[in-house]
């Protein structure tokens, strides 16, 4: 597991980079207008930061083509929250060649905090295809 945070300026600069004008992101009053305590990360924002890790962790092994890609949204992430995030191989298939990758994003707990909260707010999951031909 690993921490990150996804950070106002981080959302605000993804917004940008992505033409994205949802002010669900970006405007706390938005935000809470519409029964959400604080701005929320964009669901393409933790899609982006799966693919990355994922393909950063594999590209050594050569080329890489995503074949298929599933994310759910459970709950909200919000900016400047603390999430964990697991990265697993959950299949892989043809000598390794198709492999299926999940990435989950959950609160970031106290030891005293009840099981319950260990749902997944954000889930990816990722079928790739790795050549090993360079």
């Amino acid at each position: 597991m690993h921490n990150i945070i996804f950070t106002k300026e981080t959302v605000q600069q993804f917004c940008t980079l992505t033409s994205d004008p949802n002010p669900l992101h970006v405007s706390r009053t938005f935000a809470s207008l519409n029964g959400f305590s604080d701005c929320v990360v964009n669901g393409a924002l933790t899609h982006s930061f799966a693919v990355s890790i994922i393909v950063s962790d594999l590209l050594h092994q050569g080329n890489i083509v995503i074949l298929e890609s599933k994310s759910s949204f459970k709950r909200p992430i919000y900016v400047d929250q603390q999430v964990t995030f697991t990265v697993s191989c959950i299949s892989s298939h043809l000598s390794d060649s198709i492999q299926i990758w999940r990435v989950d994003f959950k609160p970031a707990i106290s030891s005293s905090q009840s099981a319950q909260h260990h749902v997944a707010l954000h889930s990816h999951i990722l079928t790739i295809r790795l050549s090993h031909e360079k």
